[in-house]
């Protein structure tokens, strides 16, 4: 019994001593810092329903889609058992009898039945409006080997929920126009997609961010090591953003308060302190999430969220969190 209760505790001082060095390790690997405004196009898992129509046939103006109980919002997975990822496959899934819709509405999986029409061109038509993908811009956060994390919380639906994704792509983009925050009145980047300059796929749509492939030769991002949790303190700190044109560029904020407990994207509030950047912006808007947080010359998180009413002020996450 002695000789079992020793290698237990053997086994136990073991397992402490490689998790703390394990810890040690991923707070020194090197990553380079983000900053990058990119255009963000992820195509989602089903088709989103954005409106409804009536088709136009010979036997009359009908919705086989409001007929059936569809609704906008809807999220097309499935018909008659095939998935439904684009509007191609909505429209080679149809069939001149009624055929079974499998649904996501908010929360909850519907199956219901719909029968297509033939329009006026012999096209079988279930009278709907959809999108196969959502588009914005957002900024990478890091970039570490060929993967890269980015804005740090999820891109959900008009309902809150995660957008399930099946890939997407992420290009440069050139910010024209920015948008100034106000209080009550979120501000936002505004800008434009360069699509002759592919700079990854993503792959990942986590509550902690987007993520991805990405190619690091051209970059010119500049390397450093993550802080761990533990080291993030009250005080000074930088974000790296893109506010005009595909120009980096840091600037000074407050880290002011710092809570552990928090397992999500809010794990500590920042407040812009740099009078160029409220100047122009007039704090944290829309695009600017993701932008890397560095103090002490490391990485320690990302901006998430901006207070509607303080622009000025809002949350960042830790780095550990996104790269779990």
């Amino acid at each position: 019994m002695k000789k079992l209760r020793r290698i237990i505790l053997l086994f136990v001082v073991f397992l402490s001593i490689f998790t703390f060095n394990t810890n040690i390790a991923k707070a020194s690997e090197e990553v380079y810092i983000g900053g990058i405004a990119c255009g963000f196009q992820l195509n989602t898992k089903g088709v989103l329903v954005v409106g409804t129509t009536e088709v136009l046939s010979s036997e009359g103006n009908i919705s086989p889609a409001e007929i059936a109980g569809i609704k906008t919002g809807d999220v097309i997975l499935k018909i008659n058992g095939k998935e439904i990822n684009s509007s191609y496959d909505l429209e080679n899934s149809l069939t001149e009898t009624e055929g079974e819709v499998l649904l996501k509405r908010e929360k909850e999986i519907l199956n219901v039945k719909a029968t297509p029409k033939k329009d006026l061109n012999g096209k079988l038509r279930l009278g709907l409006f959809v999108r196969n993908d959502v588009a914005g811009i957002g900024t990478i956060t890091y970039v570490k080997g060929n993967r890269f994390g980015a804005l740090g919380h999820t891109v959900s639906d008009a309902n809150g929920e995660i957008v399930e994704i099946t890939g997407g792509k992420i290009y440069k983009c050139n910010v024209g126009k920015v948008v100034k925050g106000e209080k009550g009145k979120p501000g936002e980047l505004r800008g434009s997609f360069i699509k002759s300059n592919l700079l990854g796929d993503a792959d990942k749509n986590l509550s902690t961010g987007v993520y991805g492939t990405i190619d690091n030769k051209n970059l010119n991002l500049i390397k450093t090591t993550c802080a761990k949790k533990e080291d993030i303190t009250v005080g000074d700190a930088k974000i790296y953003s893109t506010i005009c044109g595909d120009e980096i560029k840091s600037y000074d904020i407050k880290i002011i308060k710092v809570d552990f407990s928090t397992p999500d994207n809010r794990n500590f509030v920042i407040k812009i302190t740099d009078k160029e950047l409220i100047e122009q912006t007039g704090g944290i808007v829309q695009g600017m999430s993701g932008s890397p947080i560095v103090q002490n010359g490391k990485l320690i998180g990302a901006v998430t969220h901006v207070f509607i009413n303080d622009p000025e002020r809002g949350f960042g996450i830790f780095i550990d969190n996104m790269m779990e």
